[in-house]
């Protein structure tokens, strides 16, 4: 009877781990079509994402940020502005 209770149990849990990552895939597949908006100095516009993706070249293909500043980096971030610019202004030994 104690197996059958485990096995049920295993069972189960299979169950609801294969049920969880069915929903992680429909929650990823709802949110990978959309916008970023890419923040920089004047700029404040709008760029699609399309199956999760979205590059650096996209933005510099409409803002030309390559030419005007040759050798230039563009790198996208999740992290807002006013955060990213304290993390950059921030000596590693500050606690925060």
């Amino acid at each position: 009877a104690a197996e059958e209770l485990a096995a049920a149990a295993a069972e189960e849990a299979k169950r609801a781990e294969e049920a969880a990552a069915v929903a992680e895939v429909e929650r990823l597949k709802s949110v990978a079509n959309g916008e970023c908006t890419f923040i920089y100095e004047m700029y404040d516009e709008k760029f699609p994402i399309e199956n999760n993706s979205t590059t650096a070249l996209a933005i510099d293909d409409v803002y030309c940020l390559s030419f005007v500043m040759a050798n230039c980096k563009i790198h996208l971030s999740k992290v807002p502005n006013e955060r990213r610019l304290k993390l950059m202004d921030m000596d590693p030994s500050d606690e925060e």
